[in-house]
């Protein structure tokens, strides 16, 4: 009997390093690297690092994206084709690249943060990318104004200045102003469409965007950043008031009560067959 107790620990330790074996073989491969040259993010900015998830397994997996350590007055977001999310799917033998972008706030002093990534497998299995963070304030860009109490009336146009300054100790090139329109916003014109900052200047942009006759009434916002050579700043919100235009809706009713008309004209003349 002892032998055999022997034999089946043995049997039974083989399988468990089978198993570890499998699921080390099957588990993502993980890479992180900053898209940008240098090692550093500079302060007041975003930065997006690059994390690939190799998916190794012969089954397509699901992946939770998380983070933590993030200090509190930053913001970070997962992108996936150009979309915010919070889970990714790979299928078996493939590898997906999604972006991790980082808003550092005006307020942050110079130094070094650490952030930790988390993606973890449906099944369980969990993989962590430690982020060091180094922010220097040579480059730093940021939108000083506040945009409030837009009304727009929808079919219509409405125009806002933003305000951009150079909070750096370096002059910035090519500034030029990223915006996140709803769906079917039209921008129609930005002046000057790029600007050229000094250490302590402020630059002005004159933006004008188009809503479309089809857009419901409510706030609406609108994200956008500015963006630099060198370096991006935090992204700001702009709420807007959308009313709704009483003049199509009398243009609706006119146009019913035009169709209803010919149809009874119709039927009257030619009569129901």
């Amino acid at each position: 009997m002892k032998g055999i107790r022997i034999v089946i620990s043995f049997m039974m330790a083989f399988g468990l390093f089978l198993a570890m074996k499998v699921t080390v073989i099957a588990a993502p491969s993980l890479e992180s690297s900053q898209m940008v040259a240098a090692d550093s993010l500079d302060s007041k900015g975003v930065s997006s690092y690059r994390i690939s998830v190799q998916n190794t397994d012969i089954n397509s997996h699901k992946y939770a994206l998380s983070y933590e350590t993030l200090p509190s007055d930053f913001k970070a977001e997962f992108l996936h084709e150009n979309k915010v999310t919070k889970e990714i799917e790979v299928k078996a033998k493939e590898t997906t690249v999604i972006l991790f972008q980082v808003d550092v706030p005006m307020s942050v002093k110079a130094g070094t943060k650490m952030i930790k990534v988390n993606v973890k497998r449906d099944d369980g299995y969990t993989e962590a990318i430690p982020l060091s963070v180094t922010i220097n304030s040579d480059y730093s860009l940021g939108i000083i104004n506040q945009v409030k109490g837009l009304n727009v009336i929808n079919g219509q146009s409405t125009s806002f200045d933003i305000e951009v300054k150079n909070t750096g100790s370096k002059i910035l090139n090519n500034i030029s102003l990223k915006l996140e329109l709803p769906y079917k916003w039209i921008l129609q014109g930005m002046n000057p469409e790029k600007l050229q900052l000094r250490p302590g200047e402020i630059g002005l942009f004159k933006v004008q965007i188009s809503i479309p006759t089809s857009e419901n009434s409510g706030n609406k916002s609108i994200k956008l950043y500015s963006i630099s050579d060198s370096i991006s700043s935090s992204k700001t919100e702009i709420v807007i008031t959308v009313q709704n235009n009483p003049n199509y809706f009398y243009f609706i009713v006119v146009f019913i009560i035009i169709v209803a008309i010919a149809t009874l004209l119709y039927f009257r003349k030619n009569g129901r067959r």
